[in-house]
């Protein structure tokens, strides 16, 4: 490396070489720096000394100009040595293109392009090509991508669009379950089980909102819902926490929203009007701020659409909404000919319907986006369910002029989908059990159906929002588990955490903690205090099995010459297979880019493979240049680890802990077999003892319990 530290300016100069395809001349480089020629002219003197005591070179055409030689690889190499740290994301595209939506969303003028190729250790032209694709996500929100030479590169669009697009961002790359603990304030507790990829890509999404200001939020809702004579779903409390947090960023940037006032005269006259006037001055009370009336306007709108818990939900909406319930009633009727069914709850299904759909039209009328995170799934799991549901959104679309989009549609499925199995439904139950979602009616009745259909033992005894779950409850009602869709914090029994959809990872993972290890699905469980042992000793047995294999069979590989990752691939398979099937197989993966971990010390590959008994581990000690070719990440480490296909399932949770440990050890430090192999094992006895504390205390903890 230099002898000397480089000052803004020689970054600078350096950055427009790295950035310049072709050749540059001494003029340019001083109109993008904004000095005479003459103090170019000095100062390249001292960046070709210091280009070359980091291995570049810098050609220079008589009478055209100068250039950086080499090839693409050479330029990201040198803007990530220039850069004032290595950047945090560098491999994947996708995650690259989130940050940089996030960061174009928030700037309020034109950023040079420099300034990503610095921030992101990319060249101009893959910063060109990532640009493209944020230029089409900008488009579904009305907002348009400036690309001006000399200028930059900016966002153009209305405030609303640029809210519609950051709380879109948000909810597509955080879960539900994320947001809840983030709002919770146990957001840490992620990043014991995430790469540094994925914490920097969060962390730098939460940038939208103030997340300071989420527990005063919350304070000031959980005061005026008291007064109120319903309580908000739990989600749509966490979407309003959400846009009232981003709301209070934008208005401290001096970016406000405009609305309507033709729409903003029938929001007044709505009785969420006032509630939000109320929220209004709460928050500017507590932030120093002032909330303008279209800001008021917005609340409401959110109000509005956001679902509420009410007893007497049913009946009010009889006698108020008699046109909502014909509209259900002709949806049912199309899915039950459908179906060739008679709903046997169809009187429920109404039910729920119209309390779906209720806050769902007025959310479509208001131009308010519906999100549906489990869409995608839906459609592969229940294809009939969705199709027959696009025909029942007809209806909508016939009596009240709404196109309905995809998103809502999966919804319905979600409530018909439900009602479908729970008439297919032939069950002897014996272990009673709690449902508890936080998002809604419809996906706990999908959840509820989907598990009385694959465990006929269960008995449903309730299902409630995660809003209401108490500790009287689950004692008074004799509960067994808690199922939910999100962590149930100090839950009185054991809470099983699965999908909403009910994949095959979450029927598995039931019937290891209500069944335990080896008992027939069939037999009835008398001793529920046998199954957190039963539970420990299978994890036990089954990470010990995982740990020892790892032991037996490792290997470190140390060529940093090599040039090709195909010859690497050539010399370590052999290691894990004589069979040339599999080292087709081995190679196929290791050349997929997208299933690779980026780490901030190593590059981590999970290889799955049909005809290997054992898991093995290979470390792969290479050159920054070949990796970085390979991936784009300017690391020295590739950690392969080995999987039998038929442990994806159970080892899940295993590998993912596995993964994050070995990143973070001092085996990316080895430089020899014999190094290595004493650190594996040191690093290897840390571990395993970690995670058997960790059953341990739950198994004491579970003791405790059943003896109060």
């Amino acid at each position: 490396m230099g002898d000397f530290i480089l000052d803004s300016r020689l970054k600078t100069i350096l950055l427009h070489l790295a950035n310049a395809t072709e050749i540059t001349t001494v003029k340019q480089i001083a109109d993008e720096v904004g000095v005479s020629r003459r103090t170019i002219l000095r100062d390249l003197q001292e960046a070709e000394e210091w280009l070359k005591k980091n291995g570049f070179t810098l050609e220079s055409k008589s009478g055209k100009g100068i250039r950086l030689a080499g090839d693409e690889a050479d330029r990201e190499r040198l803007i990530n040595l220039i850069s004032d740290k290595v950047p945090e994301v560098i491999n994947m595209p996708r995650d690259r293109q989130k940050m940089l939506l996030v960061e174009l969303l928030q700037m309020k003028e034109p950023v040079k392009l420099y300034y990503y190729t610095s921030k992101f250790g990319v060249s101009i032209s893959t910063l060109s090509n990532d640009l493209d694709k944020v230029e089409i996500w900008l488009s579904k929100y009305n907002l348009k991508l400036i690309r001006k030479a000399g200028l930059g590169v900016y966002v153009s669009g209305e405030e609303k669009d640029f809210r519609r697009a950051m709380i879109s961002l948000l909810y597509e790359n955080l879960s539900e379950e994320e947001l809840m603990m983030i709002i919770k304030n146990t957001v840490p507790g992620f990043q014991t089980k995430e790469s540094v990829t994925q914490a920097s890509v969060r962390n730098r999404l939460l940038d939208l909102i103030d997340r300071d200001s989420i527990e005063k939020i919350e304070s000031v809702l959980l005061s005026l819902e008291k007064t109120l004579p319903y309580k908000m779903v739990e989600s749509d409390r966490i979407g309003l926490m959400v846009h009232l947090a981003l709301a209070i960023q934008r208005i401290k940037n001096n970016e406000k929203i405009t609305i309507d006032s033709s729409l903003l005269n029938e929001l007044k006259r709505l009785y969420e009007f006032s509630v939000a006037a109320n929220i209004s001055r709460k928050i500017s009370e507590n932030f120093d701020i002032e909330i303008p009336e279209d800001e008021i306007g917005y609340i409401t709108m959110h109000l509005n659409g956001a679902r509420f818990y009410n007893n007497r939900l049913s009946e009010i909406k009889k006698s108020e909404n008699k046109d909502l319930f014909e509209i259900a009633n002709e949806m049912v009727s199309i899915a039950e000919k459908e179906f060739s069914v008679n709903f046997a709850e169809r009187e429920k299904l109404l039910n729920d319907l119209v309390c779906h759909l209720d806050p769902a039209l007025k959310r479509l009328q208001m131009g308010m986006d519906i999100r549906n995170p489990l869409l995608h799934k839906l459609k592969h799991l229940f294809p009939d369910a969705y199709k027959i549901s696009t025909r029942a959104a007809d209806v909508l679309k016939e009596k009240l002029s709404i196109v309905v989009p995809e998103s809502e549609i999966g919804f319905l499925a979600m409530h018909f989908g439900a009602a479908i199995e729970k008439n297919r439904l032939e069950t002897n139950k014996n272990i009673r059990i709690i449902v508890a979602c936080p998002s809604g009616i419809g996906t706990s009745r999908l959840l509820s159906a989907r598990l009385q259909k694959e465990f006929k033992e269960l008995e449903i005894v309730d299902i409630l929002s995660t809003y209401e779950m108490s500790l009287d409850h689950i004692k008074d009602k004799n509960i067994d588990f808690v199922v939910s869709t999100v962590p149930i914090q100090n839950c009185a029994v054991k809470n099983i955490c699965v999908n909403p959809l009910l994949l095959e990872d979450d029927k598995l993972y039931i019937e290891q903690v209500i069944y335990g290890t080896g008992r027939n699905k069939t037999e009835s469980i008398k001793r529920p205090g046998t199954r957190p042992l039963k539970s420990s000793i299978k994890h036990t047995l089954n990470y010990s099995s995982f740990i020892q294999d790892i032991t037996e069979n490792n290997w470190f590989y140390l060529n940093e010459d090599a040039s090709d990752i195909n010859h690497v691939i050539s010399d370590i398979s052999p290691f894990i297979s004589s069979n040339k099937e599999i080292q087709n197989s081995i190679k196929k993966q290791i050349l997929n880019k997208e299933v690779l971990i980026v780490n901030n010390s190593c590059i981590v590959l999970n290889i799955y493979l049909k005809d290997i008994k054992s898991s093995s581990l290979v470390a792969c000690r290479l050159s920054q240049k070949l990796i970085l070719e390979y991936c784009g990440a300017g690391l020295s480490n590739l950690i392969i680890l080995v999987i039998p296909e038929k442990l994806r399932g159970s080892h899940n949770t295993y590998i993912k802990d596995f993964n994050t440990f070995i990143s973070n050890s001092k085996i990316t430090e080895c430089t020899d077999p014999k190094e290595f192999s004493e650190t594996l094992y040191a690093t290897l006895s840390v571990l395993y003892m970690e995670k058997l504390d960790e059953w341990r205390t739950k198994l004491y903890e579970s003791i405790n319990l059943n003896a109060k």
